[in-house]
């Protein structure tokens, strides 16, 4: 999970998410009431992995928890074999505290 609370980390972040690539300007966010959020679920051998953050609620501390749901292939479904990298990028209203992760993992059906 990195939280990003300002403009010039944001920006840095989404060239890198984007490996530099040509990418568009990273969108607008008023840092003042809100921050990014990225989450990023790690190298995976396979196709048919996914993260994607659901909501947010208080966290302890003044701070932010965030509600994920973590989707895998179901025994026996065929995937690609190509290497990914499932990731999550939200605007979420600004915390001072802490931000933590509940993930809640899925199969998905075939």
């Amino acid at each position: 999970v990195q939280v990003l609370r300002d403009r010039a980390a944001w920006e840095r972040a989404w060239t890198a998410f984007h490996r530099g690539a040509g990418a568009a300007p990273a969108p607008a966010v008023d840092f003042a009431r809100e921050m990014v959020v990225i989450v990023n679920d790690g190298d995976r051998s396979s196709g048919g992995h996914a993260i994607r953050v659901d909501g947010t609620s208080p966290g302890p501390d003044g701070g932010l928890v965030l509600h994920a749901t973590r989707t895998s292939p179901g025994p026996g479904c065929m995937s690609t074999m190509v290497m990914t990298a499932p990731a999550d990028i939200v605007r979420v209203p600004r915390a001072a505290g802490p931000v933590t992760l509940a993930v809640r993992a899925v199969a998905a059906p075939c």
